[in-house]
């Protein structure tokens, strides 16, 4: 009686398991990443809300909102003139601005509040801010997961991810200006006439979007665009270039979006335009609560 051969594989047959063993691969990691993107893009979510929190609890108890940058102030009374810093949202690094006296002179300015020059200098400006007691002392409600992940990848480590919007700088109605700022021009809490499109918080840029012209910078100080934790528009009262929001989250290979939180509380998913839009502008629509319509992957102003 004859033996049966032993059968294996043909080559063929190996190259059809290696095939499918690949394709299973690529679905499996393109999954784990687009979870992973998306349970970044909700910690960024979760984040945005909560620095609104803290926002929202320093202006009830204050009356006024906190400024989106740090300004010298000068508060007048019988005595004399006391020369102090109004804290922003992230502060000043100010040991030696200001000896605060009774009619003294201006000292010298000194801030530092770098993107990423220094960590340990930046996380001194963010405890040195005005809603650092309100935000509970959460040093990670300051970060977008997505954000820090981009920057790290570039030798950077951020210590912020989101930028409040100057419009609530001070009110320029009140007529001040950036050197003798009293503390009543800042924006009183409830004054906001649409809350629901006034913008307080957007992400910064971290990731370079050629198709609407976005070039994203990791390094820098807090006077340099994109990077600074003010968002800057074109409001005739900074002396800063404009800025622009950042869409920082692929939803997929040909859409990304980035988050903003309202004056309101509520966070929306903003998509990136395909090329036809002025971002500077549409940042200036969003903070000053413009109304616009996306159309055929642009943004244009309502008339």
């Amino acid at each position: 009686m004859a033996k049966n051969a032993k059968k294996g594989f043909t080559l063929l047959e190996l190259l059809v398991v290696i095939g499918i063993i690949a394709v299973l691969g690529a679905v499996i990691v393109t999954g784990m990443f687009g979870a992973s993107e998306s349970a970044n893009a909700t910690k960024c979510q979760v984040n945005m809300r909560s620095l609104f929190t803290a926002v929202d609890t320093y202006a009830r108890a204050n009356s006024y909102y906190p400024p989106a940058a740090s300004f010298e102030c000068v508060d007048i009374d019988e005595s004399g003139a006391h020369y102090s810093q109004c804290q922003g949202w992230i502060g000043w690094l100010s040991s030696n601005s200001y000896d605060d006296k009774p009619t003294s002179p201006k000292a010298q300015r000194s801030w530092y509040a770098s993107f990423a020059a220094d960590e340990a200098d930046t996380y001194i400006a963010i405890t040195n801010g005005a809603v650092w007691k309100a935000s509970n002392g959460n040093m990670s409600a300051y970060t977008c997961p997505t954000h820090v992940k981009e920057c790290k990848q570039r030798g950077v480590n951020p210590g912020w991810s989101f930028a409040m919007s100057s419009y609530f700088a001070y009110d320029p109605d009140r007529g001040g200006g950036n050197s003798m700022m009293t503390p009543d021009d800042r924006i009183r809490y409830g004054s906001v006439s649409d809350p629901k499109r006034v913008l307080m918080f957007a992400e910064i840029p971290a990731i370079d979007d050629t198709r609407c012209g976005q070039k994203a910078k990791y390094k820098g100080s807090n006077g340099d665009s994109d990077c600074d934790s003010t968002l800057q528009y074109d409001d005739g009262l900074w002396s800063g270039t404009a800025e622009a929001i950042g869409f920082n989250h692929k939803v997929n290979e040909r859409t990304l979006v980035g988050h903003a939180v309202f004056a309101d509380g509520h966070c929306d998913q903003i998509v990136a335009p395909n090329g036809g839009t002025d971002l500077k502008k549409f940042t200036k629509w969003l903070c000053t609560g413009t109304q616009y319509a996306y159309k055929n992957g642009e943004y244009k102003e309502n008339e």
